[in-house]
């Protein structure tokens, strides 16, 4: 979980951290609050920060909580259904990018938001269901062109490129997500029932 924890001249206040995906996005772009609009992660236009809030929140629950579905369910149909739940919130998006304008970036023009950096790390992953499921995100399907343009574009983009992790690496970690033999609030979650972003720290300890 992505968390920041402020420290100052030495000393660190974990009473003030902030953590939670989307959450650390909208700190950091409130910190920093960059003069070039273009730089925002989050739109000083109110209409635009509400749509990427409410698309970042639909990419989070569609696109990425059915990844862990996939390799953590055990059973063939369960983990073809959280597949197929993923496929289907990446054509929504997909038809939303179609609307905004050329794919570059949710908004389009190759600006970069809060909704782009909610999927990105879930999409630069989905590699992984090829190897471990025998099955990946369709390439050839037109209700995926747009979304295929908006993958090329922001994995192309330097500083994206940097936070990038190894592939081989990352595929023998998230193997243990595969084989079922995690250990983790969101494995146990899935082993649940629930989606992976239905984590109760109560229920689903590790």
């Amino acid at each position: 979980m992505p968390t920041l924890i402020p420290i100052e001249n030495g000393n660190v206040f974990e009473e003030r951290s902030v953590y939670e995906s989307l959450i650390t996005i909208d700190f950091v772009d409130s910190v920093a609050k960059p003069v070039d609009e273009h730089r925002r992660l989050v739109s000083s236009d109110p209409f635009l920060a509400a749509k990427c809030r409410y698309w970042a929140e639909k990419v989070n629950r569609e696109c990425c909580s059915p990844y862990y579905g996939v390799l953590v369910k055990t059973d063939e149909e369960g983990q073809k259904e959280s597949f197929d739940q993923l496929v289907s919130g990446l054509k929504a998006f997909s038809r939303e990018l179609e609307k905004n304008g050329d794919a570059r970036g949710f908004l389009g023009g190759g600006r970069l938001t809060n909704t782009d950096f909610s999927l990105a790390p879930w999409a630069y992953r989905y590699y992984i269901f090829e190897k471990y499921r025998g099955y990946g995100i369709p390439k050839d399907d037109d209700e995926l062109a747009a979304y295929h343009v908006w993958h090329n574009h922001i994995f192309s983009v330097e500083s994206v490129k940097r936070t990038l992790p190894d592939k081989e690496r990352y595929s023998d970690h998230i193997g243990k997500y595969a084989d079922s033999s995690a250990r983790s609030k969101v494995a146990n979650a899935v082993r649940r029932g629930v989606s992976a972003h239905e984590i109760d720290d109560d229920k689903d300890t590790y």
